[in-house]
This record gives C-alpha cells, sequence and structure tokens, in this order.
C-alpha cells in the first residue's frame, strides 16, 4: 500500500476531474494495471538476467518466455501484493548473483607475477616496483571487500522490503544464506546480508507498538497463520490453473533433489 501510494503521489493520481462520466470505476483501475503491467516486465527482464548469469542465454530466453505467458503467472498482472514483492526478490537474487559472476571474472583475469625480492640481486627500482604493485593490490582487495558489503546490505534491503511486503517471502532467506556464502565463502558477509533482512520488516511490528496497535498486529498474524486451508488445497488449485508450470516445478525440484 505505501508503494502504491507513494507513485500515485508522485503522478497525481487520481484526478478524478480527467475521469469522464463512462465507466469511472475502470478508468480508477486503470492506472494501477498498467503499473502492474509494467512491474510484470520487469520481472521478466530481471528473471532473464538471473537464468542468463546462472545457466546461459538459452535457458533465459526459455525461461522467460514461459514466466510471461503461463496461466498461473497471471496473478502478477493483477493489483496484488505479490506483484509488488516479487521484484524485490528478485533483485536481491540478482544482487548476489551479479557479485559473483564479478568475483569469477576477477578470478579469471591474468595475474601478475609477484616474485620475492632478493636482498642481494634486486635494484632499489625493482623493490620499490614490487612495493607499489603490493600497495596496489591491497587497494583493491579493500574496495573489493567494501564493494562486497555494500552491494550485500542493498541486496538484504530489498529481500527485507519483500518481507515487509508480504510475510511469506522470509521464506527465501535460507536461499539467500547459501547463495551469499557460496559466493563469498564467508560467515561474516553472511551476516552482512542477514542484518537488513531481518531490520528493515521489523519497521511494522516497531509501527504498531509507537501506535499502540500491537495486540491488534499480533491478532492479524494470528489469523492470517491460522487460515484452514490446507497444503494439499493449494496444490492442487496450483494444478488446475497450470498443469505445464505445475509439472515442470515438481520435475525441478525433483532433478534438483
Amino acid at each position: 500500500q505505501i508503494f502504491l501510494a507513494g507513485i500515485f503521489n508522485i503522478i497525481g493520481f487520481p484526478n478524478v476531474e480527467t475521469f469522464g462520466e463512462k465507466n469511472p470505476v475502470e478508468q480508477l483501475y486503470l492506472v494501477p494495471r498498467v503499473i502492474m503491467g509494467v512491474l510484470a516486465v520487469f520481472d521478466t527482464f530481471l528473471l532473464y538476467r538471473i537464468t542468463e548469469y546462472r545457466y546461459g542465454r538459452n535457458v533465459a530466453i526459455i525461461a522467460s518466455i514461459l514466466f510471461a505467458v503461463m496461466p498461473f503467472t497471471w496473478m502478477i498482472r493483477r493489483i496484488f501484493l505479490e506483484t509488488i514483492q516479487l521484484p524485490f526478490i528478485l533483485t536481491s537474487i540478482l544482487l548476489i548473483l551479479n557479485l559473483g559472476r564479478g568475483r569469477q571474472l576477477q578470478s579469471s583475469s591474468p595475474s601478475q607475477s609477484q616474485s620475492k625480492p632478493q636482498k642481494d640481486t634486486e635494484q632499489p627500482s625493482q623493490l620499490q616496483k614490487n612495493q607499489q604493485q603490493q600497495l596496489e593490490q591491497t587497494q583493491k582487495q579493500s574496495y573489493h571487500s567494501e564493494y562486497t558489503k555494500l552491494t550485500l546490505i542493498i541486496s538484504g534491503i530489498f529481500l527485507g522490503l519483500a518481507i515487509f511486503t508480504k510475510i511469506p517471502a522470509f521464506t527465501m532467506i535460507p536461499l539467500g544464506i547459501i547463495m551469499v556464502y557460496m559466493v563469498t565463502r564467508k560467515k561474516k558477509y553472511v551476516l552482512v546480508w542477514l542484518i537488513p533482512v531481518l531490520l528493515v520488516p521489523m519497521l511494522w511490528p516497531i509501527h504498531a507498538t509507537l501506535s499502540g496497535d500491537m495486540n491488534d498486529w499480533i491478532d492479524g498474524v494470528r489469523y492470517q497463520v491460522n487460515r484452514d486451508r490446507p497444503l494439499i488445497n493449494t496444490i492442487n488449485t496450483f494444478f488446475q490453473i497450470d498443469p505445464v508450470l505445475f509439472i515442470l516445478g515438481m520435475g525441478g525440484l525433483v532433478y534438483s533433489a
């Protein structure tokens, strides 16, 4: 709601005076649906980039086409929270993958030979050159470390915004932790990424506490958790709407396992 309200404020929507007498409700919903359509196009682009980084261009094209035309993706073309949530999730994943790709390019670049200086035979100019190279290497490592931290913080903020938009996005946290560790191989970077992921959604209960609505907030969360809808019903609905995507998705899970 905050996201849509911000966009509406920027574009000055709704300006009721511009609506005619014919189907005013339809015209009122037109602008939000156009915004959702733009987000859907952006989602397709993000999915293409993610798949291209991980599996190559051919797989990315096929995945993007399936994502664009499958019946189940009608949800991200409607005015739902999932439509706003998905770009945040995909952007967070893309930033982590992009960071990993940058490390691969850096490791595959030809490294300069670093021979140990010999005190007896090394000339002073050569010693200065080696020291300069070591200093430049240290500066590059420091810059890369800062860039890595900044990228992970931004990625964590995006996933935090996704969780803030709708709580079930927290199920993406294990995926993010595994991806960050596989890319960086350092636990401290996992913590750097995880801190904004947890802090951003905390704005919700903090706001509820400050406004005196904490009890209503807790009741609302309990209501959402205790909805009487078994998982098998959700799976059955998914299969009825889009059996092709359901079979492909289940096959992908089995193949991954």
